[in-house]
């Protein structure tokens, strides 16, 4: 699976602007290492020391924009004009303007204090997923990236990224049912045919036609590529009591032991297994209950490759 490119900024104040001889300059971080930040309130995020170390070693060619177009290109590390380097606190660079009109433009507005941030594009070559105890938000860690440019920008915050956040999702997570609490229904036994097909009726509107956006409420992932098709929803968990939606604990806990491998797993992508797990642990705490521990079984192929070769020497026969 190809990861978009992504875009991450820094808090508001981390840019200066000076004169450097006839041109100005720019210095600033583009990015802080061990600093926390909730990514739209789906996951929280730190960009960890040495995650840049790889891509400054060599001789990536590395430019610096404005607001991250290609069109308003500010200096380019190849051209020397752009220097970059890893420090404790972050990465860290200086770009000396080129005399054009938009680059007088953008130094002016530093100069008056209308722009204040930074950003930089990249895209991950290496990642750590971890989930805290007392949070349900997934816990990124940004490890080693492959590091595309360093922008100066209008919008300093991680609110701002909504473009580049789209496209992970998108790309990666964009079939994970979203958290809902609804009420939960404790019950003893769990028929989950039954409950898919009370969720069915419940979902079919007047001209007999499926609300798909309400149907998929009951589950826990869908294959976003073919939504409006049964057979797209996995990990059903809720069911439907006197016309109300509710979560089924014994549903949950089913849920939860395929997607981590009982009874022969779920066939949805790893990329999405983790949100998967954050939110059927989220159902978990609403029963008062401990979710397992996320660690996905391995599945032994052992009888599946004895009936295949089994199958072979009896055609070939």
């Amino acid at each position: 699976m190809t990861i978009e490119l992504e875009r991450r900024c820094v808090p508001s104040g981390m840019l200066s602007l000076r004169s450097g001889g006839d041109a100005a300059v720019v210095e600033g971080y583009a990015a802080v290492y061990d600093s926390e930040t909730s990514i739209g309130g789906s996951f929280r995020e730190v960009i960890r020391r040495g995650a840049f170390d790889r891509a400054l070693a060599g001789d990536t060619d590395v430019v610096a924009l404005w607001n991250h177009d290609p069109n308003y290109v500010l200096g380019r590390r190849s051209a020397g004009n752009l220097e970059l380097r890893s420090d404790e606190r972050g990465l860290w660079f200086r770009v000396s303007l080129p005399d054009t009109q938009y680059a007088r433009d953008v130094a002016e507005l530093l100069r008056r204090g209308d722009v204040t941030g930074a950003s930089f594009g990249f895209r991950v070559r290496r990642d750590r997923w971890a989930q805290a105890e007392d949070d349900d938000t997934p816990l990124r860690e940004l490890l080693d990236v492959d590091l595309y440019d360093v922008s100066v920008v209008t919008f300093p915050a991680y609110k701002a990224t909504s473009v580049s956040l789209a496209s992970y999702f998108e790309s990666e997570l964009r079939a994970v049912v979203p958290y809902e609490g609804t009420p939960a229904f404790n019950a003893t036994s769990w028929d989950a045919d039954a409950a898919v097909q009370r969720v069915r009726r419940w979902a079919t509107k007047a001209d007999g036609e499926i609300d798909w956006v309400k149907y998929r409420r009951a589950f826990a992932w869908y294959d976003a590529d073919a939504p409006d098709q049964f057979g797209s929803y996995k990990l059903p968990h809720h069911d439907v009591v006197d016309g109300k939606l509710v979560t089924h604990r014994r549903g949950v806990i089913a849920a939860m032991q395929a997607l981590l491998g009982a009874r022969g797993g779920v066939a949805i992508p790893d990329a999405d297994k983790r949100r998967v797990y954050a939110h059927l642990a989220r159902h978990y705490r609403q029963f008062e209950m401990d979710p397992p521990e996320f660690k996905l079984r391995s599945v032994d192929l052992t009888p599946f490759i004895l009936r295949l070769d089994l199958r072979r020497k009896l055609f070939l026969s």
